[in-house]
């Protein structure tokens, strides 16, 4: 039963992270590329980051809860990782995404430009790739029982 806990762990790290990249560094250029709406296109990828959220809000959880159970003697430093990746995105999806949406609109009392906001959410965005990629090539897992 552990190695099939195991392995689901690995899965959910994989698959997750791979979405994440494939969403960032593949889907959404592609759409500025290839629609000739940057409104619309702005539109579609605004939804598939709010999809691509909410798949890091389950994730990480489900992560932490599976190497709970199979690597009781991970070091804390995979699980802060997961935490911080975790929170970017929660702050992301709940904080700045209202923010932008607002600065988007031109409602009056918001403070900062959509650009602005736009790359705040952009290097949030990459600080939750970058925990990712780095627990991917990390060689925590010799705690192992499967």
């Amino acid at each position: 039963m552990t190695t099939i806990l195991g392995i689901t762990g690995r899965a959910v790290l994989v698959i997750w992270i791979g979405s994440l990249w494939t969403i960032g560094v593949v889907v959404a250029p592609m759409l500025f590329a290839v629609l000739p709406d940057s409104s619309l296109a702005g539109l579609v990828a605004g939804r598939l980051f709010t999809v691509e959220a909410y798949v890091s809000l389950i994730s990480a959880p489900l992560l932490l809860l599976l190497w709970r159970r199979c690597y009781p003697d991970l070091p804390l430093w995979p699980k802060i990782v997961v935490a911080t990746m975790w929170l970017l995105a929660a702050a992301g999806e709940w904080w700045l995404r209202p923010l932008m949406a607002a600065a988007r609109e031109g409602a009056e009392g918001s403070a900062a430009s959509f650009a602005a906001l736009h790359g705040v959410a952009s290097v949030m965005y990459f600080g939750v790739v970058g925990g990712g990629v780095a627990l991917l090539f990390a060689r925590v897992w010799g705690a192992s029982r499967d």
